[in-house]
Parts: structure tokens; C-alpha cells; sequence
């Protein structure tokens, strides 16, 4: 008696599970969700429909309520069918949300859709940064892109308020002149552009002219230069020195003063080359001689100083 009680508690059981069991899969196989745009235009209205690919979900025996909302907006419809229309007045992200009950108020199904709202007037685009720079030019790079298929489109201007779309779209601009540059979002949907603008700055390098200082008192040879963007080790940016091998003051034009104090005499002062030249400021100390020689009032000869003659470079006084 025992053993036939036992017997039946088990059928009973497995009855019951096959029943769970079976109520489980139909349950998982509804699978319905939402169908509609995942991108919407802030003021438009937009249709969402519940599909239910197995078919097996009887109307008259369910019902299903509709919701829409984010941080500051909700949306509620209860009965409304397969279908609901939504209208995106808010800028925000949407949560679109359907449920579905049985005649118990048992719970069937669901789904929950993501709608992303642009819009009317777009978002400012993050700052573009220098990609590269060579002479006379620097590549400008954006570091996002916009949302081109809801009808954002992103326009280099040269100016903060640019509305220019001439100045192109791209990913990369090459800009010549100028310190700063800008970036506007533009919505074609709505005839809008953003508010502000992203901006960079940056320097054009340009050439230019260094003189070499091959004496190093701080003053160029106007006849020996190159061109180049940045400073080379030797040159100046001035052309100031007439005697480029000697060095000298600037305010005897680079070239030194004479190392023999000029009495306030009468006197001629004397520089004879030892090569030809054209120019006497081309000459090193050792490619010339210099002497002094001093008269009287009445042009008499007084005294004659031959300048480092000497054999030590000292000055010879006849």
C-alpha cells in the first residue's frame, strides 16, 4: 500500500514538472520586440510597432501598454495595440518600452528600444588639434566625427560665427595663413548651426633669413646666408657686419677699432692689403698692414707708427 502511494506521488510530480516545463517554453518562444528608428529628430514623430515573428499571442486574450521616457519625460499608454506613435520634443536619449499580459495581468513578454535624439540646434564638435605643420602650411585634424546620417555635417570656418561651407567637411584642413581655426556643426534638417564652435590654434612656419656670424661678435655677413625656419648654430638674424672675418662693434659696423689710440694731430692713417680684395672689411687681421703717420701744422712729419709690425705683433714707432 505503501509502495503503490509512493508510486502515484511521483507521477503526480512529473506531471506537474512536464506542465512547468511546458508553459516555460511557450513563454520563451513569444520573443517579441520593438520595431522603429533607433535616431530621431528632436519634434518628430515616430511610429513603433510590436512584432511577434511566432504568431501565437492572441489579442483578444492579451493587452499590452506602451512607454516612452527619459530624465525628464515619461509616457505611458495602456491598450493601444501593436503600435504607438512617439513625438522627440527633448534633446535627450529615449527608452521605449512595451509589455505584454494576460487576461490574469500575468506577465508574457517584452521589449525595451534605445532612441537617440538629435537635435535642432547640434552640438558643438570637441576642439580639432594640429596634425602636422611644414613650411608655410599646418594640417588641422578633427577628433571626432558627426552624426552624417541624421543630417549633422561639420564645416571648417575661419571664424568663430563661420555659416561658410566652402571651406569643406572633411576629416583634415590645411590652413596657410592665420592663428586660429574653427569647427561648426550644421543640422540640414533644421537650417541650424551650433551655438559655438570647436577652435585650435597654431603657428604657420615660415622662412627666414639667417646671416652668418663666422667672428662671433654677434653681427651677420650680409653676404653669407641661408633660409630656413628655425636658427642654425653660427648665424644671426641681423646683416650688420662690413667686416664679417674681424670681429668688431656695431657701432663701427662690425669692424674692429683700431688697436692704436689716433692722437688729435694731423695724421694719415694707412691700410695696404697683402691680396687683392674689393672690400676691406673681407679681410682677417692678417691679410693687411696699418700705420700712422703724423705731421705738424705746416705738414711736417713728425712721428710714424707702423701698427703690429713688430715681431710679436708690437707697433714700430720711428
Amino acid at each position: 500500500m505503501n509502495t503503490q502511494n509512493t508510486h502515484d506521488v511521483l507521477k503526480i510530480t512529473v506531471v506537474l514538472l512536464f506542465l512547468l516545463m511546458s508553459n516555460f517554453s511557450i513563454t520563451a518562444q513569444n520573443n517579441i520586440y520593438i520595431q522603429g528608428p533607433t535616431k530621431a529628430h528632436q519634434g518628430e514623430i515616430l511610429t513603433y510597432t510590436l512584432n511577434n515573428p511566432n504568431g501565437d499571442i492572441n489579442p483578444n486574450e492579451t493587452y499590452w501598454y506602451w512607454e516612452a521616457f527619459n530624465n525628464d519625460f515619461y509616457y505611458y499608454d495602456e491598450n493601444m495595440g501593436s503600435s504607438t506613435d512617439i513625438e522627440f520634443n527633448l534633446p535627450l536619449d529615449y527608452d521605449i518600452g512595451v509589455e505584454l499580459y494576460d487576461d490574469d495581468y500575468n506577465y508574457i513578454d517584452g521589449d525595451y528600444l534605445t532612441v537617440t535624439v538629435i537635435p535642432e540646434i547640434p552640438n558643438t564638435p570637441p576642439n580639432p588639434t594640429v596634425l602636422s605643420s611644414t613650411t608655410g602650411s599646418v594640417t588641422l585634424q578633427r577628433t571626432d566625427s558627426p552624426q552624417t546620417d541624421m543630417d549633422i555635417t561639420w564645416y571648417w570656418q575661419s571664424s568663430s560665427n563661420g555659416t561658410s561651407t566652402s571651406n569643406g567637411s572633411g576629416t583634415t584642413k590645411v590652413v596657410t595663413t592665420g592663428t586660429t581655426y574653427y569647427l561648426r556643426a550644421y543640422n540640414s534638417h533644421s537650417g541650424l548651426w551650433s551655438t559655438d564652435s570647436g577652435w585650435v590654434s597654431y603657428t604657420v612656419p615660415t622662412l627666414q633669413t639667417w646671416y652668418q656670424d663666422s667672428d662671433g661678435d654677434g653681427l651677420g655677413d650680409p653676404n653669407n646666408f641661408i633660409n630656413q625656419t628655425s636658427k642654425p648654430t653660427g648665424y644671426v638674424s641681423n646683416s650688420d657686419d662690413e667686416c664679417p672675418l674681424q670681429s668688431g662693434t656695431l657701432d663701427n659696423n662690425g669692424c674692429p677699432v683700431i688697436s692704436t689710440p689716433l692722437s688729435d694731430q694731423n695724421y694719415v692713417y694707412t691700410i695696404t692689403p697683402t691680396k687683392g680684395v674689393n672690400k676691406l672689411g673681407l679681410l682677417s687681421n692678417n691679410e693687411f698692414m696699418e700705420s700712422v703717420n703724423y705731421y705738424d701744422g705746416l705738414g711736417r712729419p713728425i712721428q710714424s707708427i707702423a701698427i703690429r709690425a713688430g715681431g710679436q705683433q708690437q707697433n714700430i714707432v720711428t
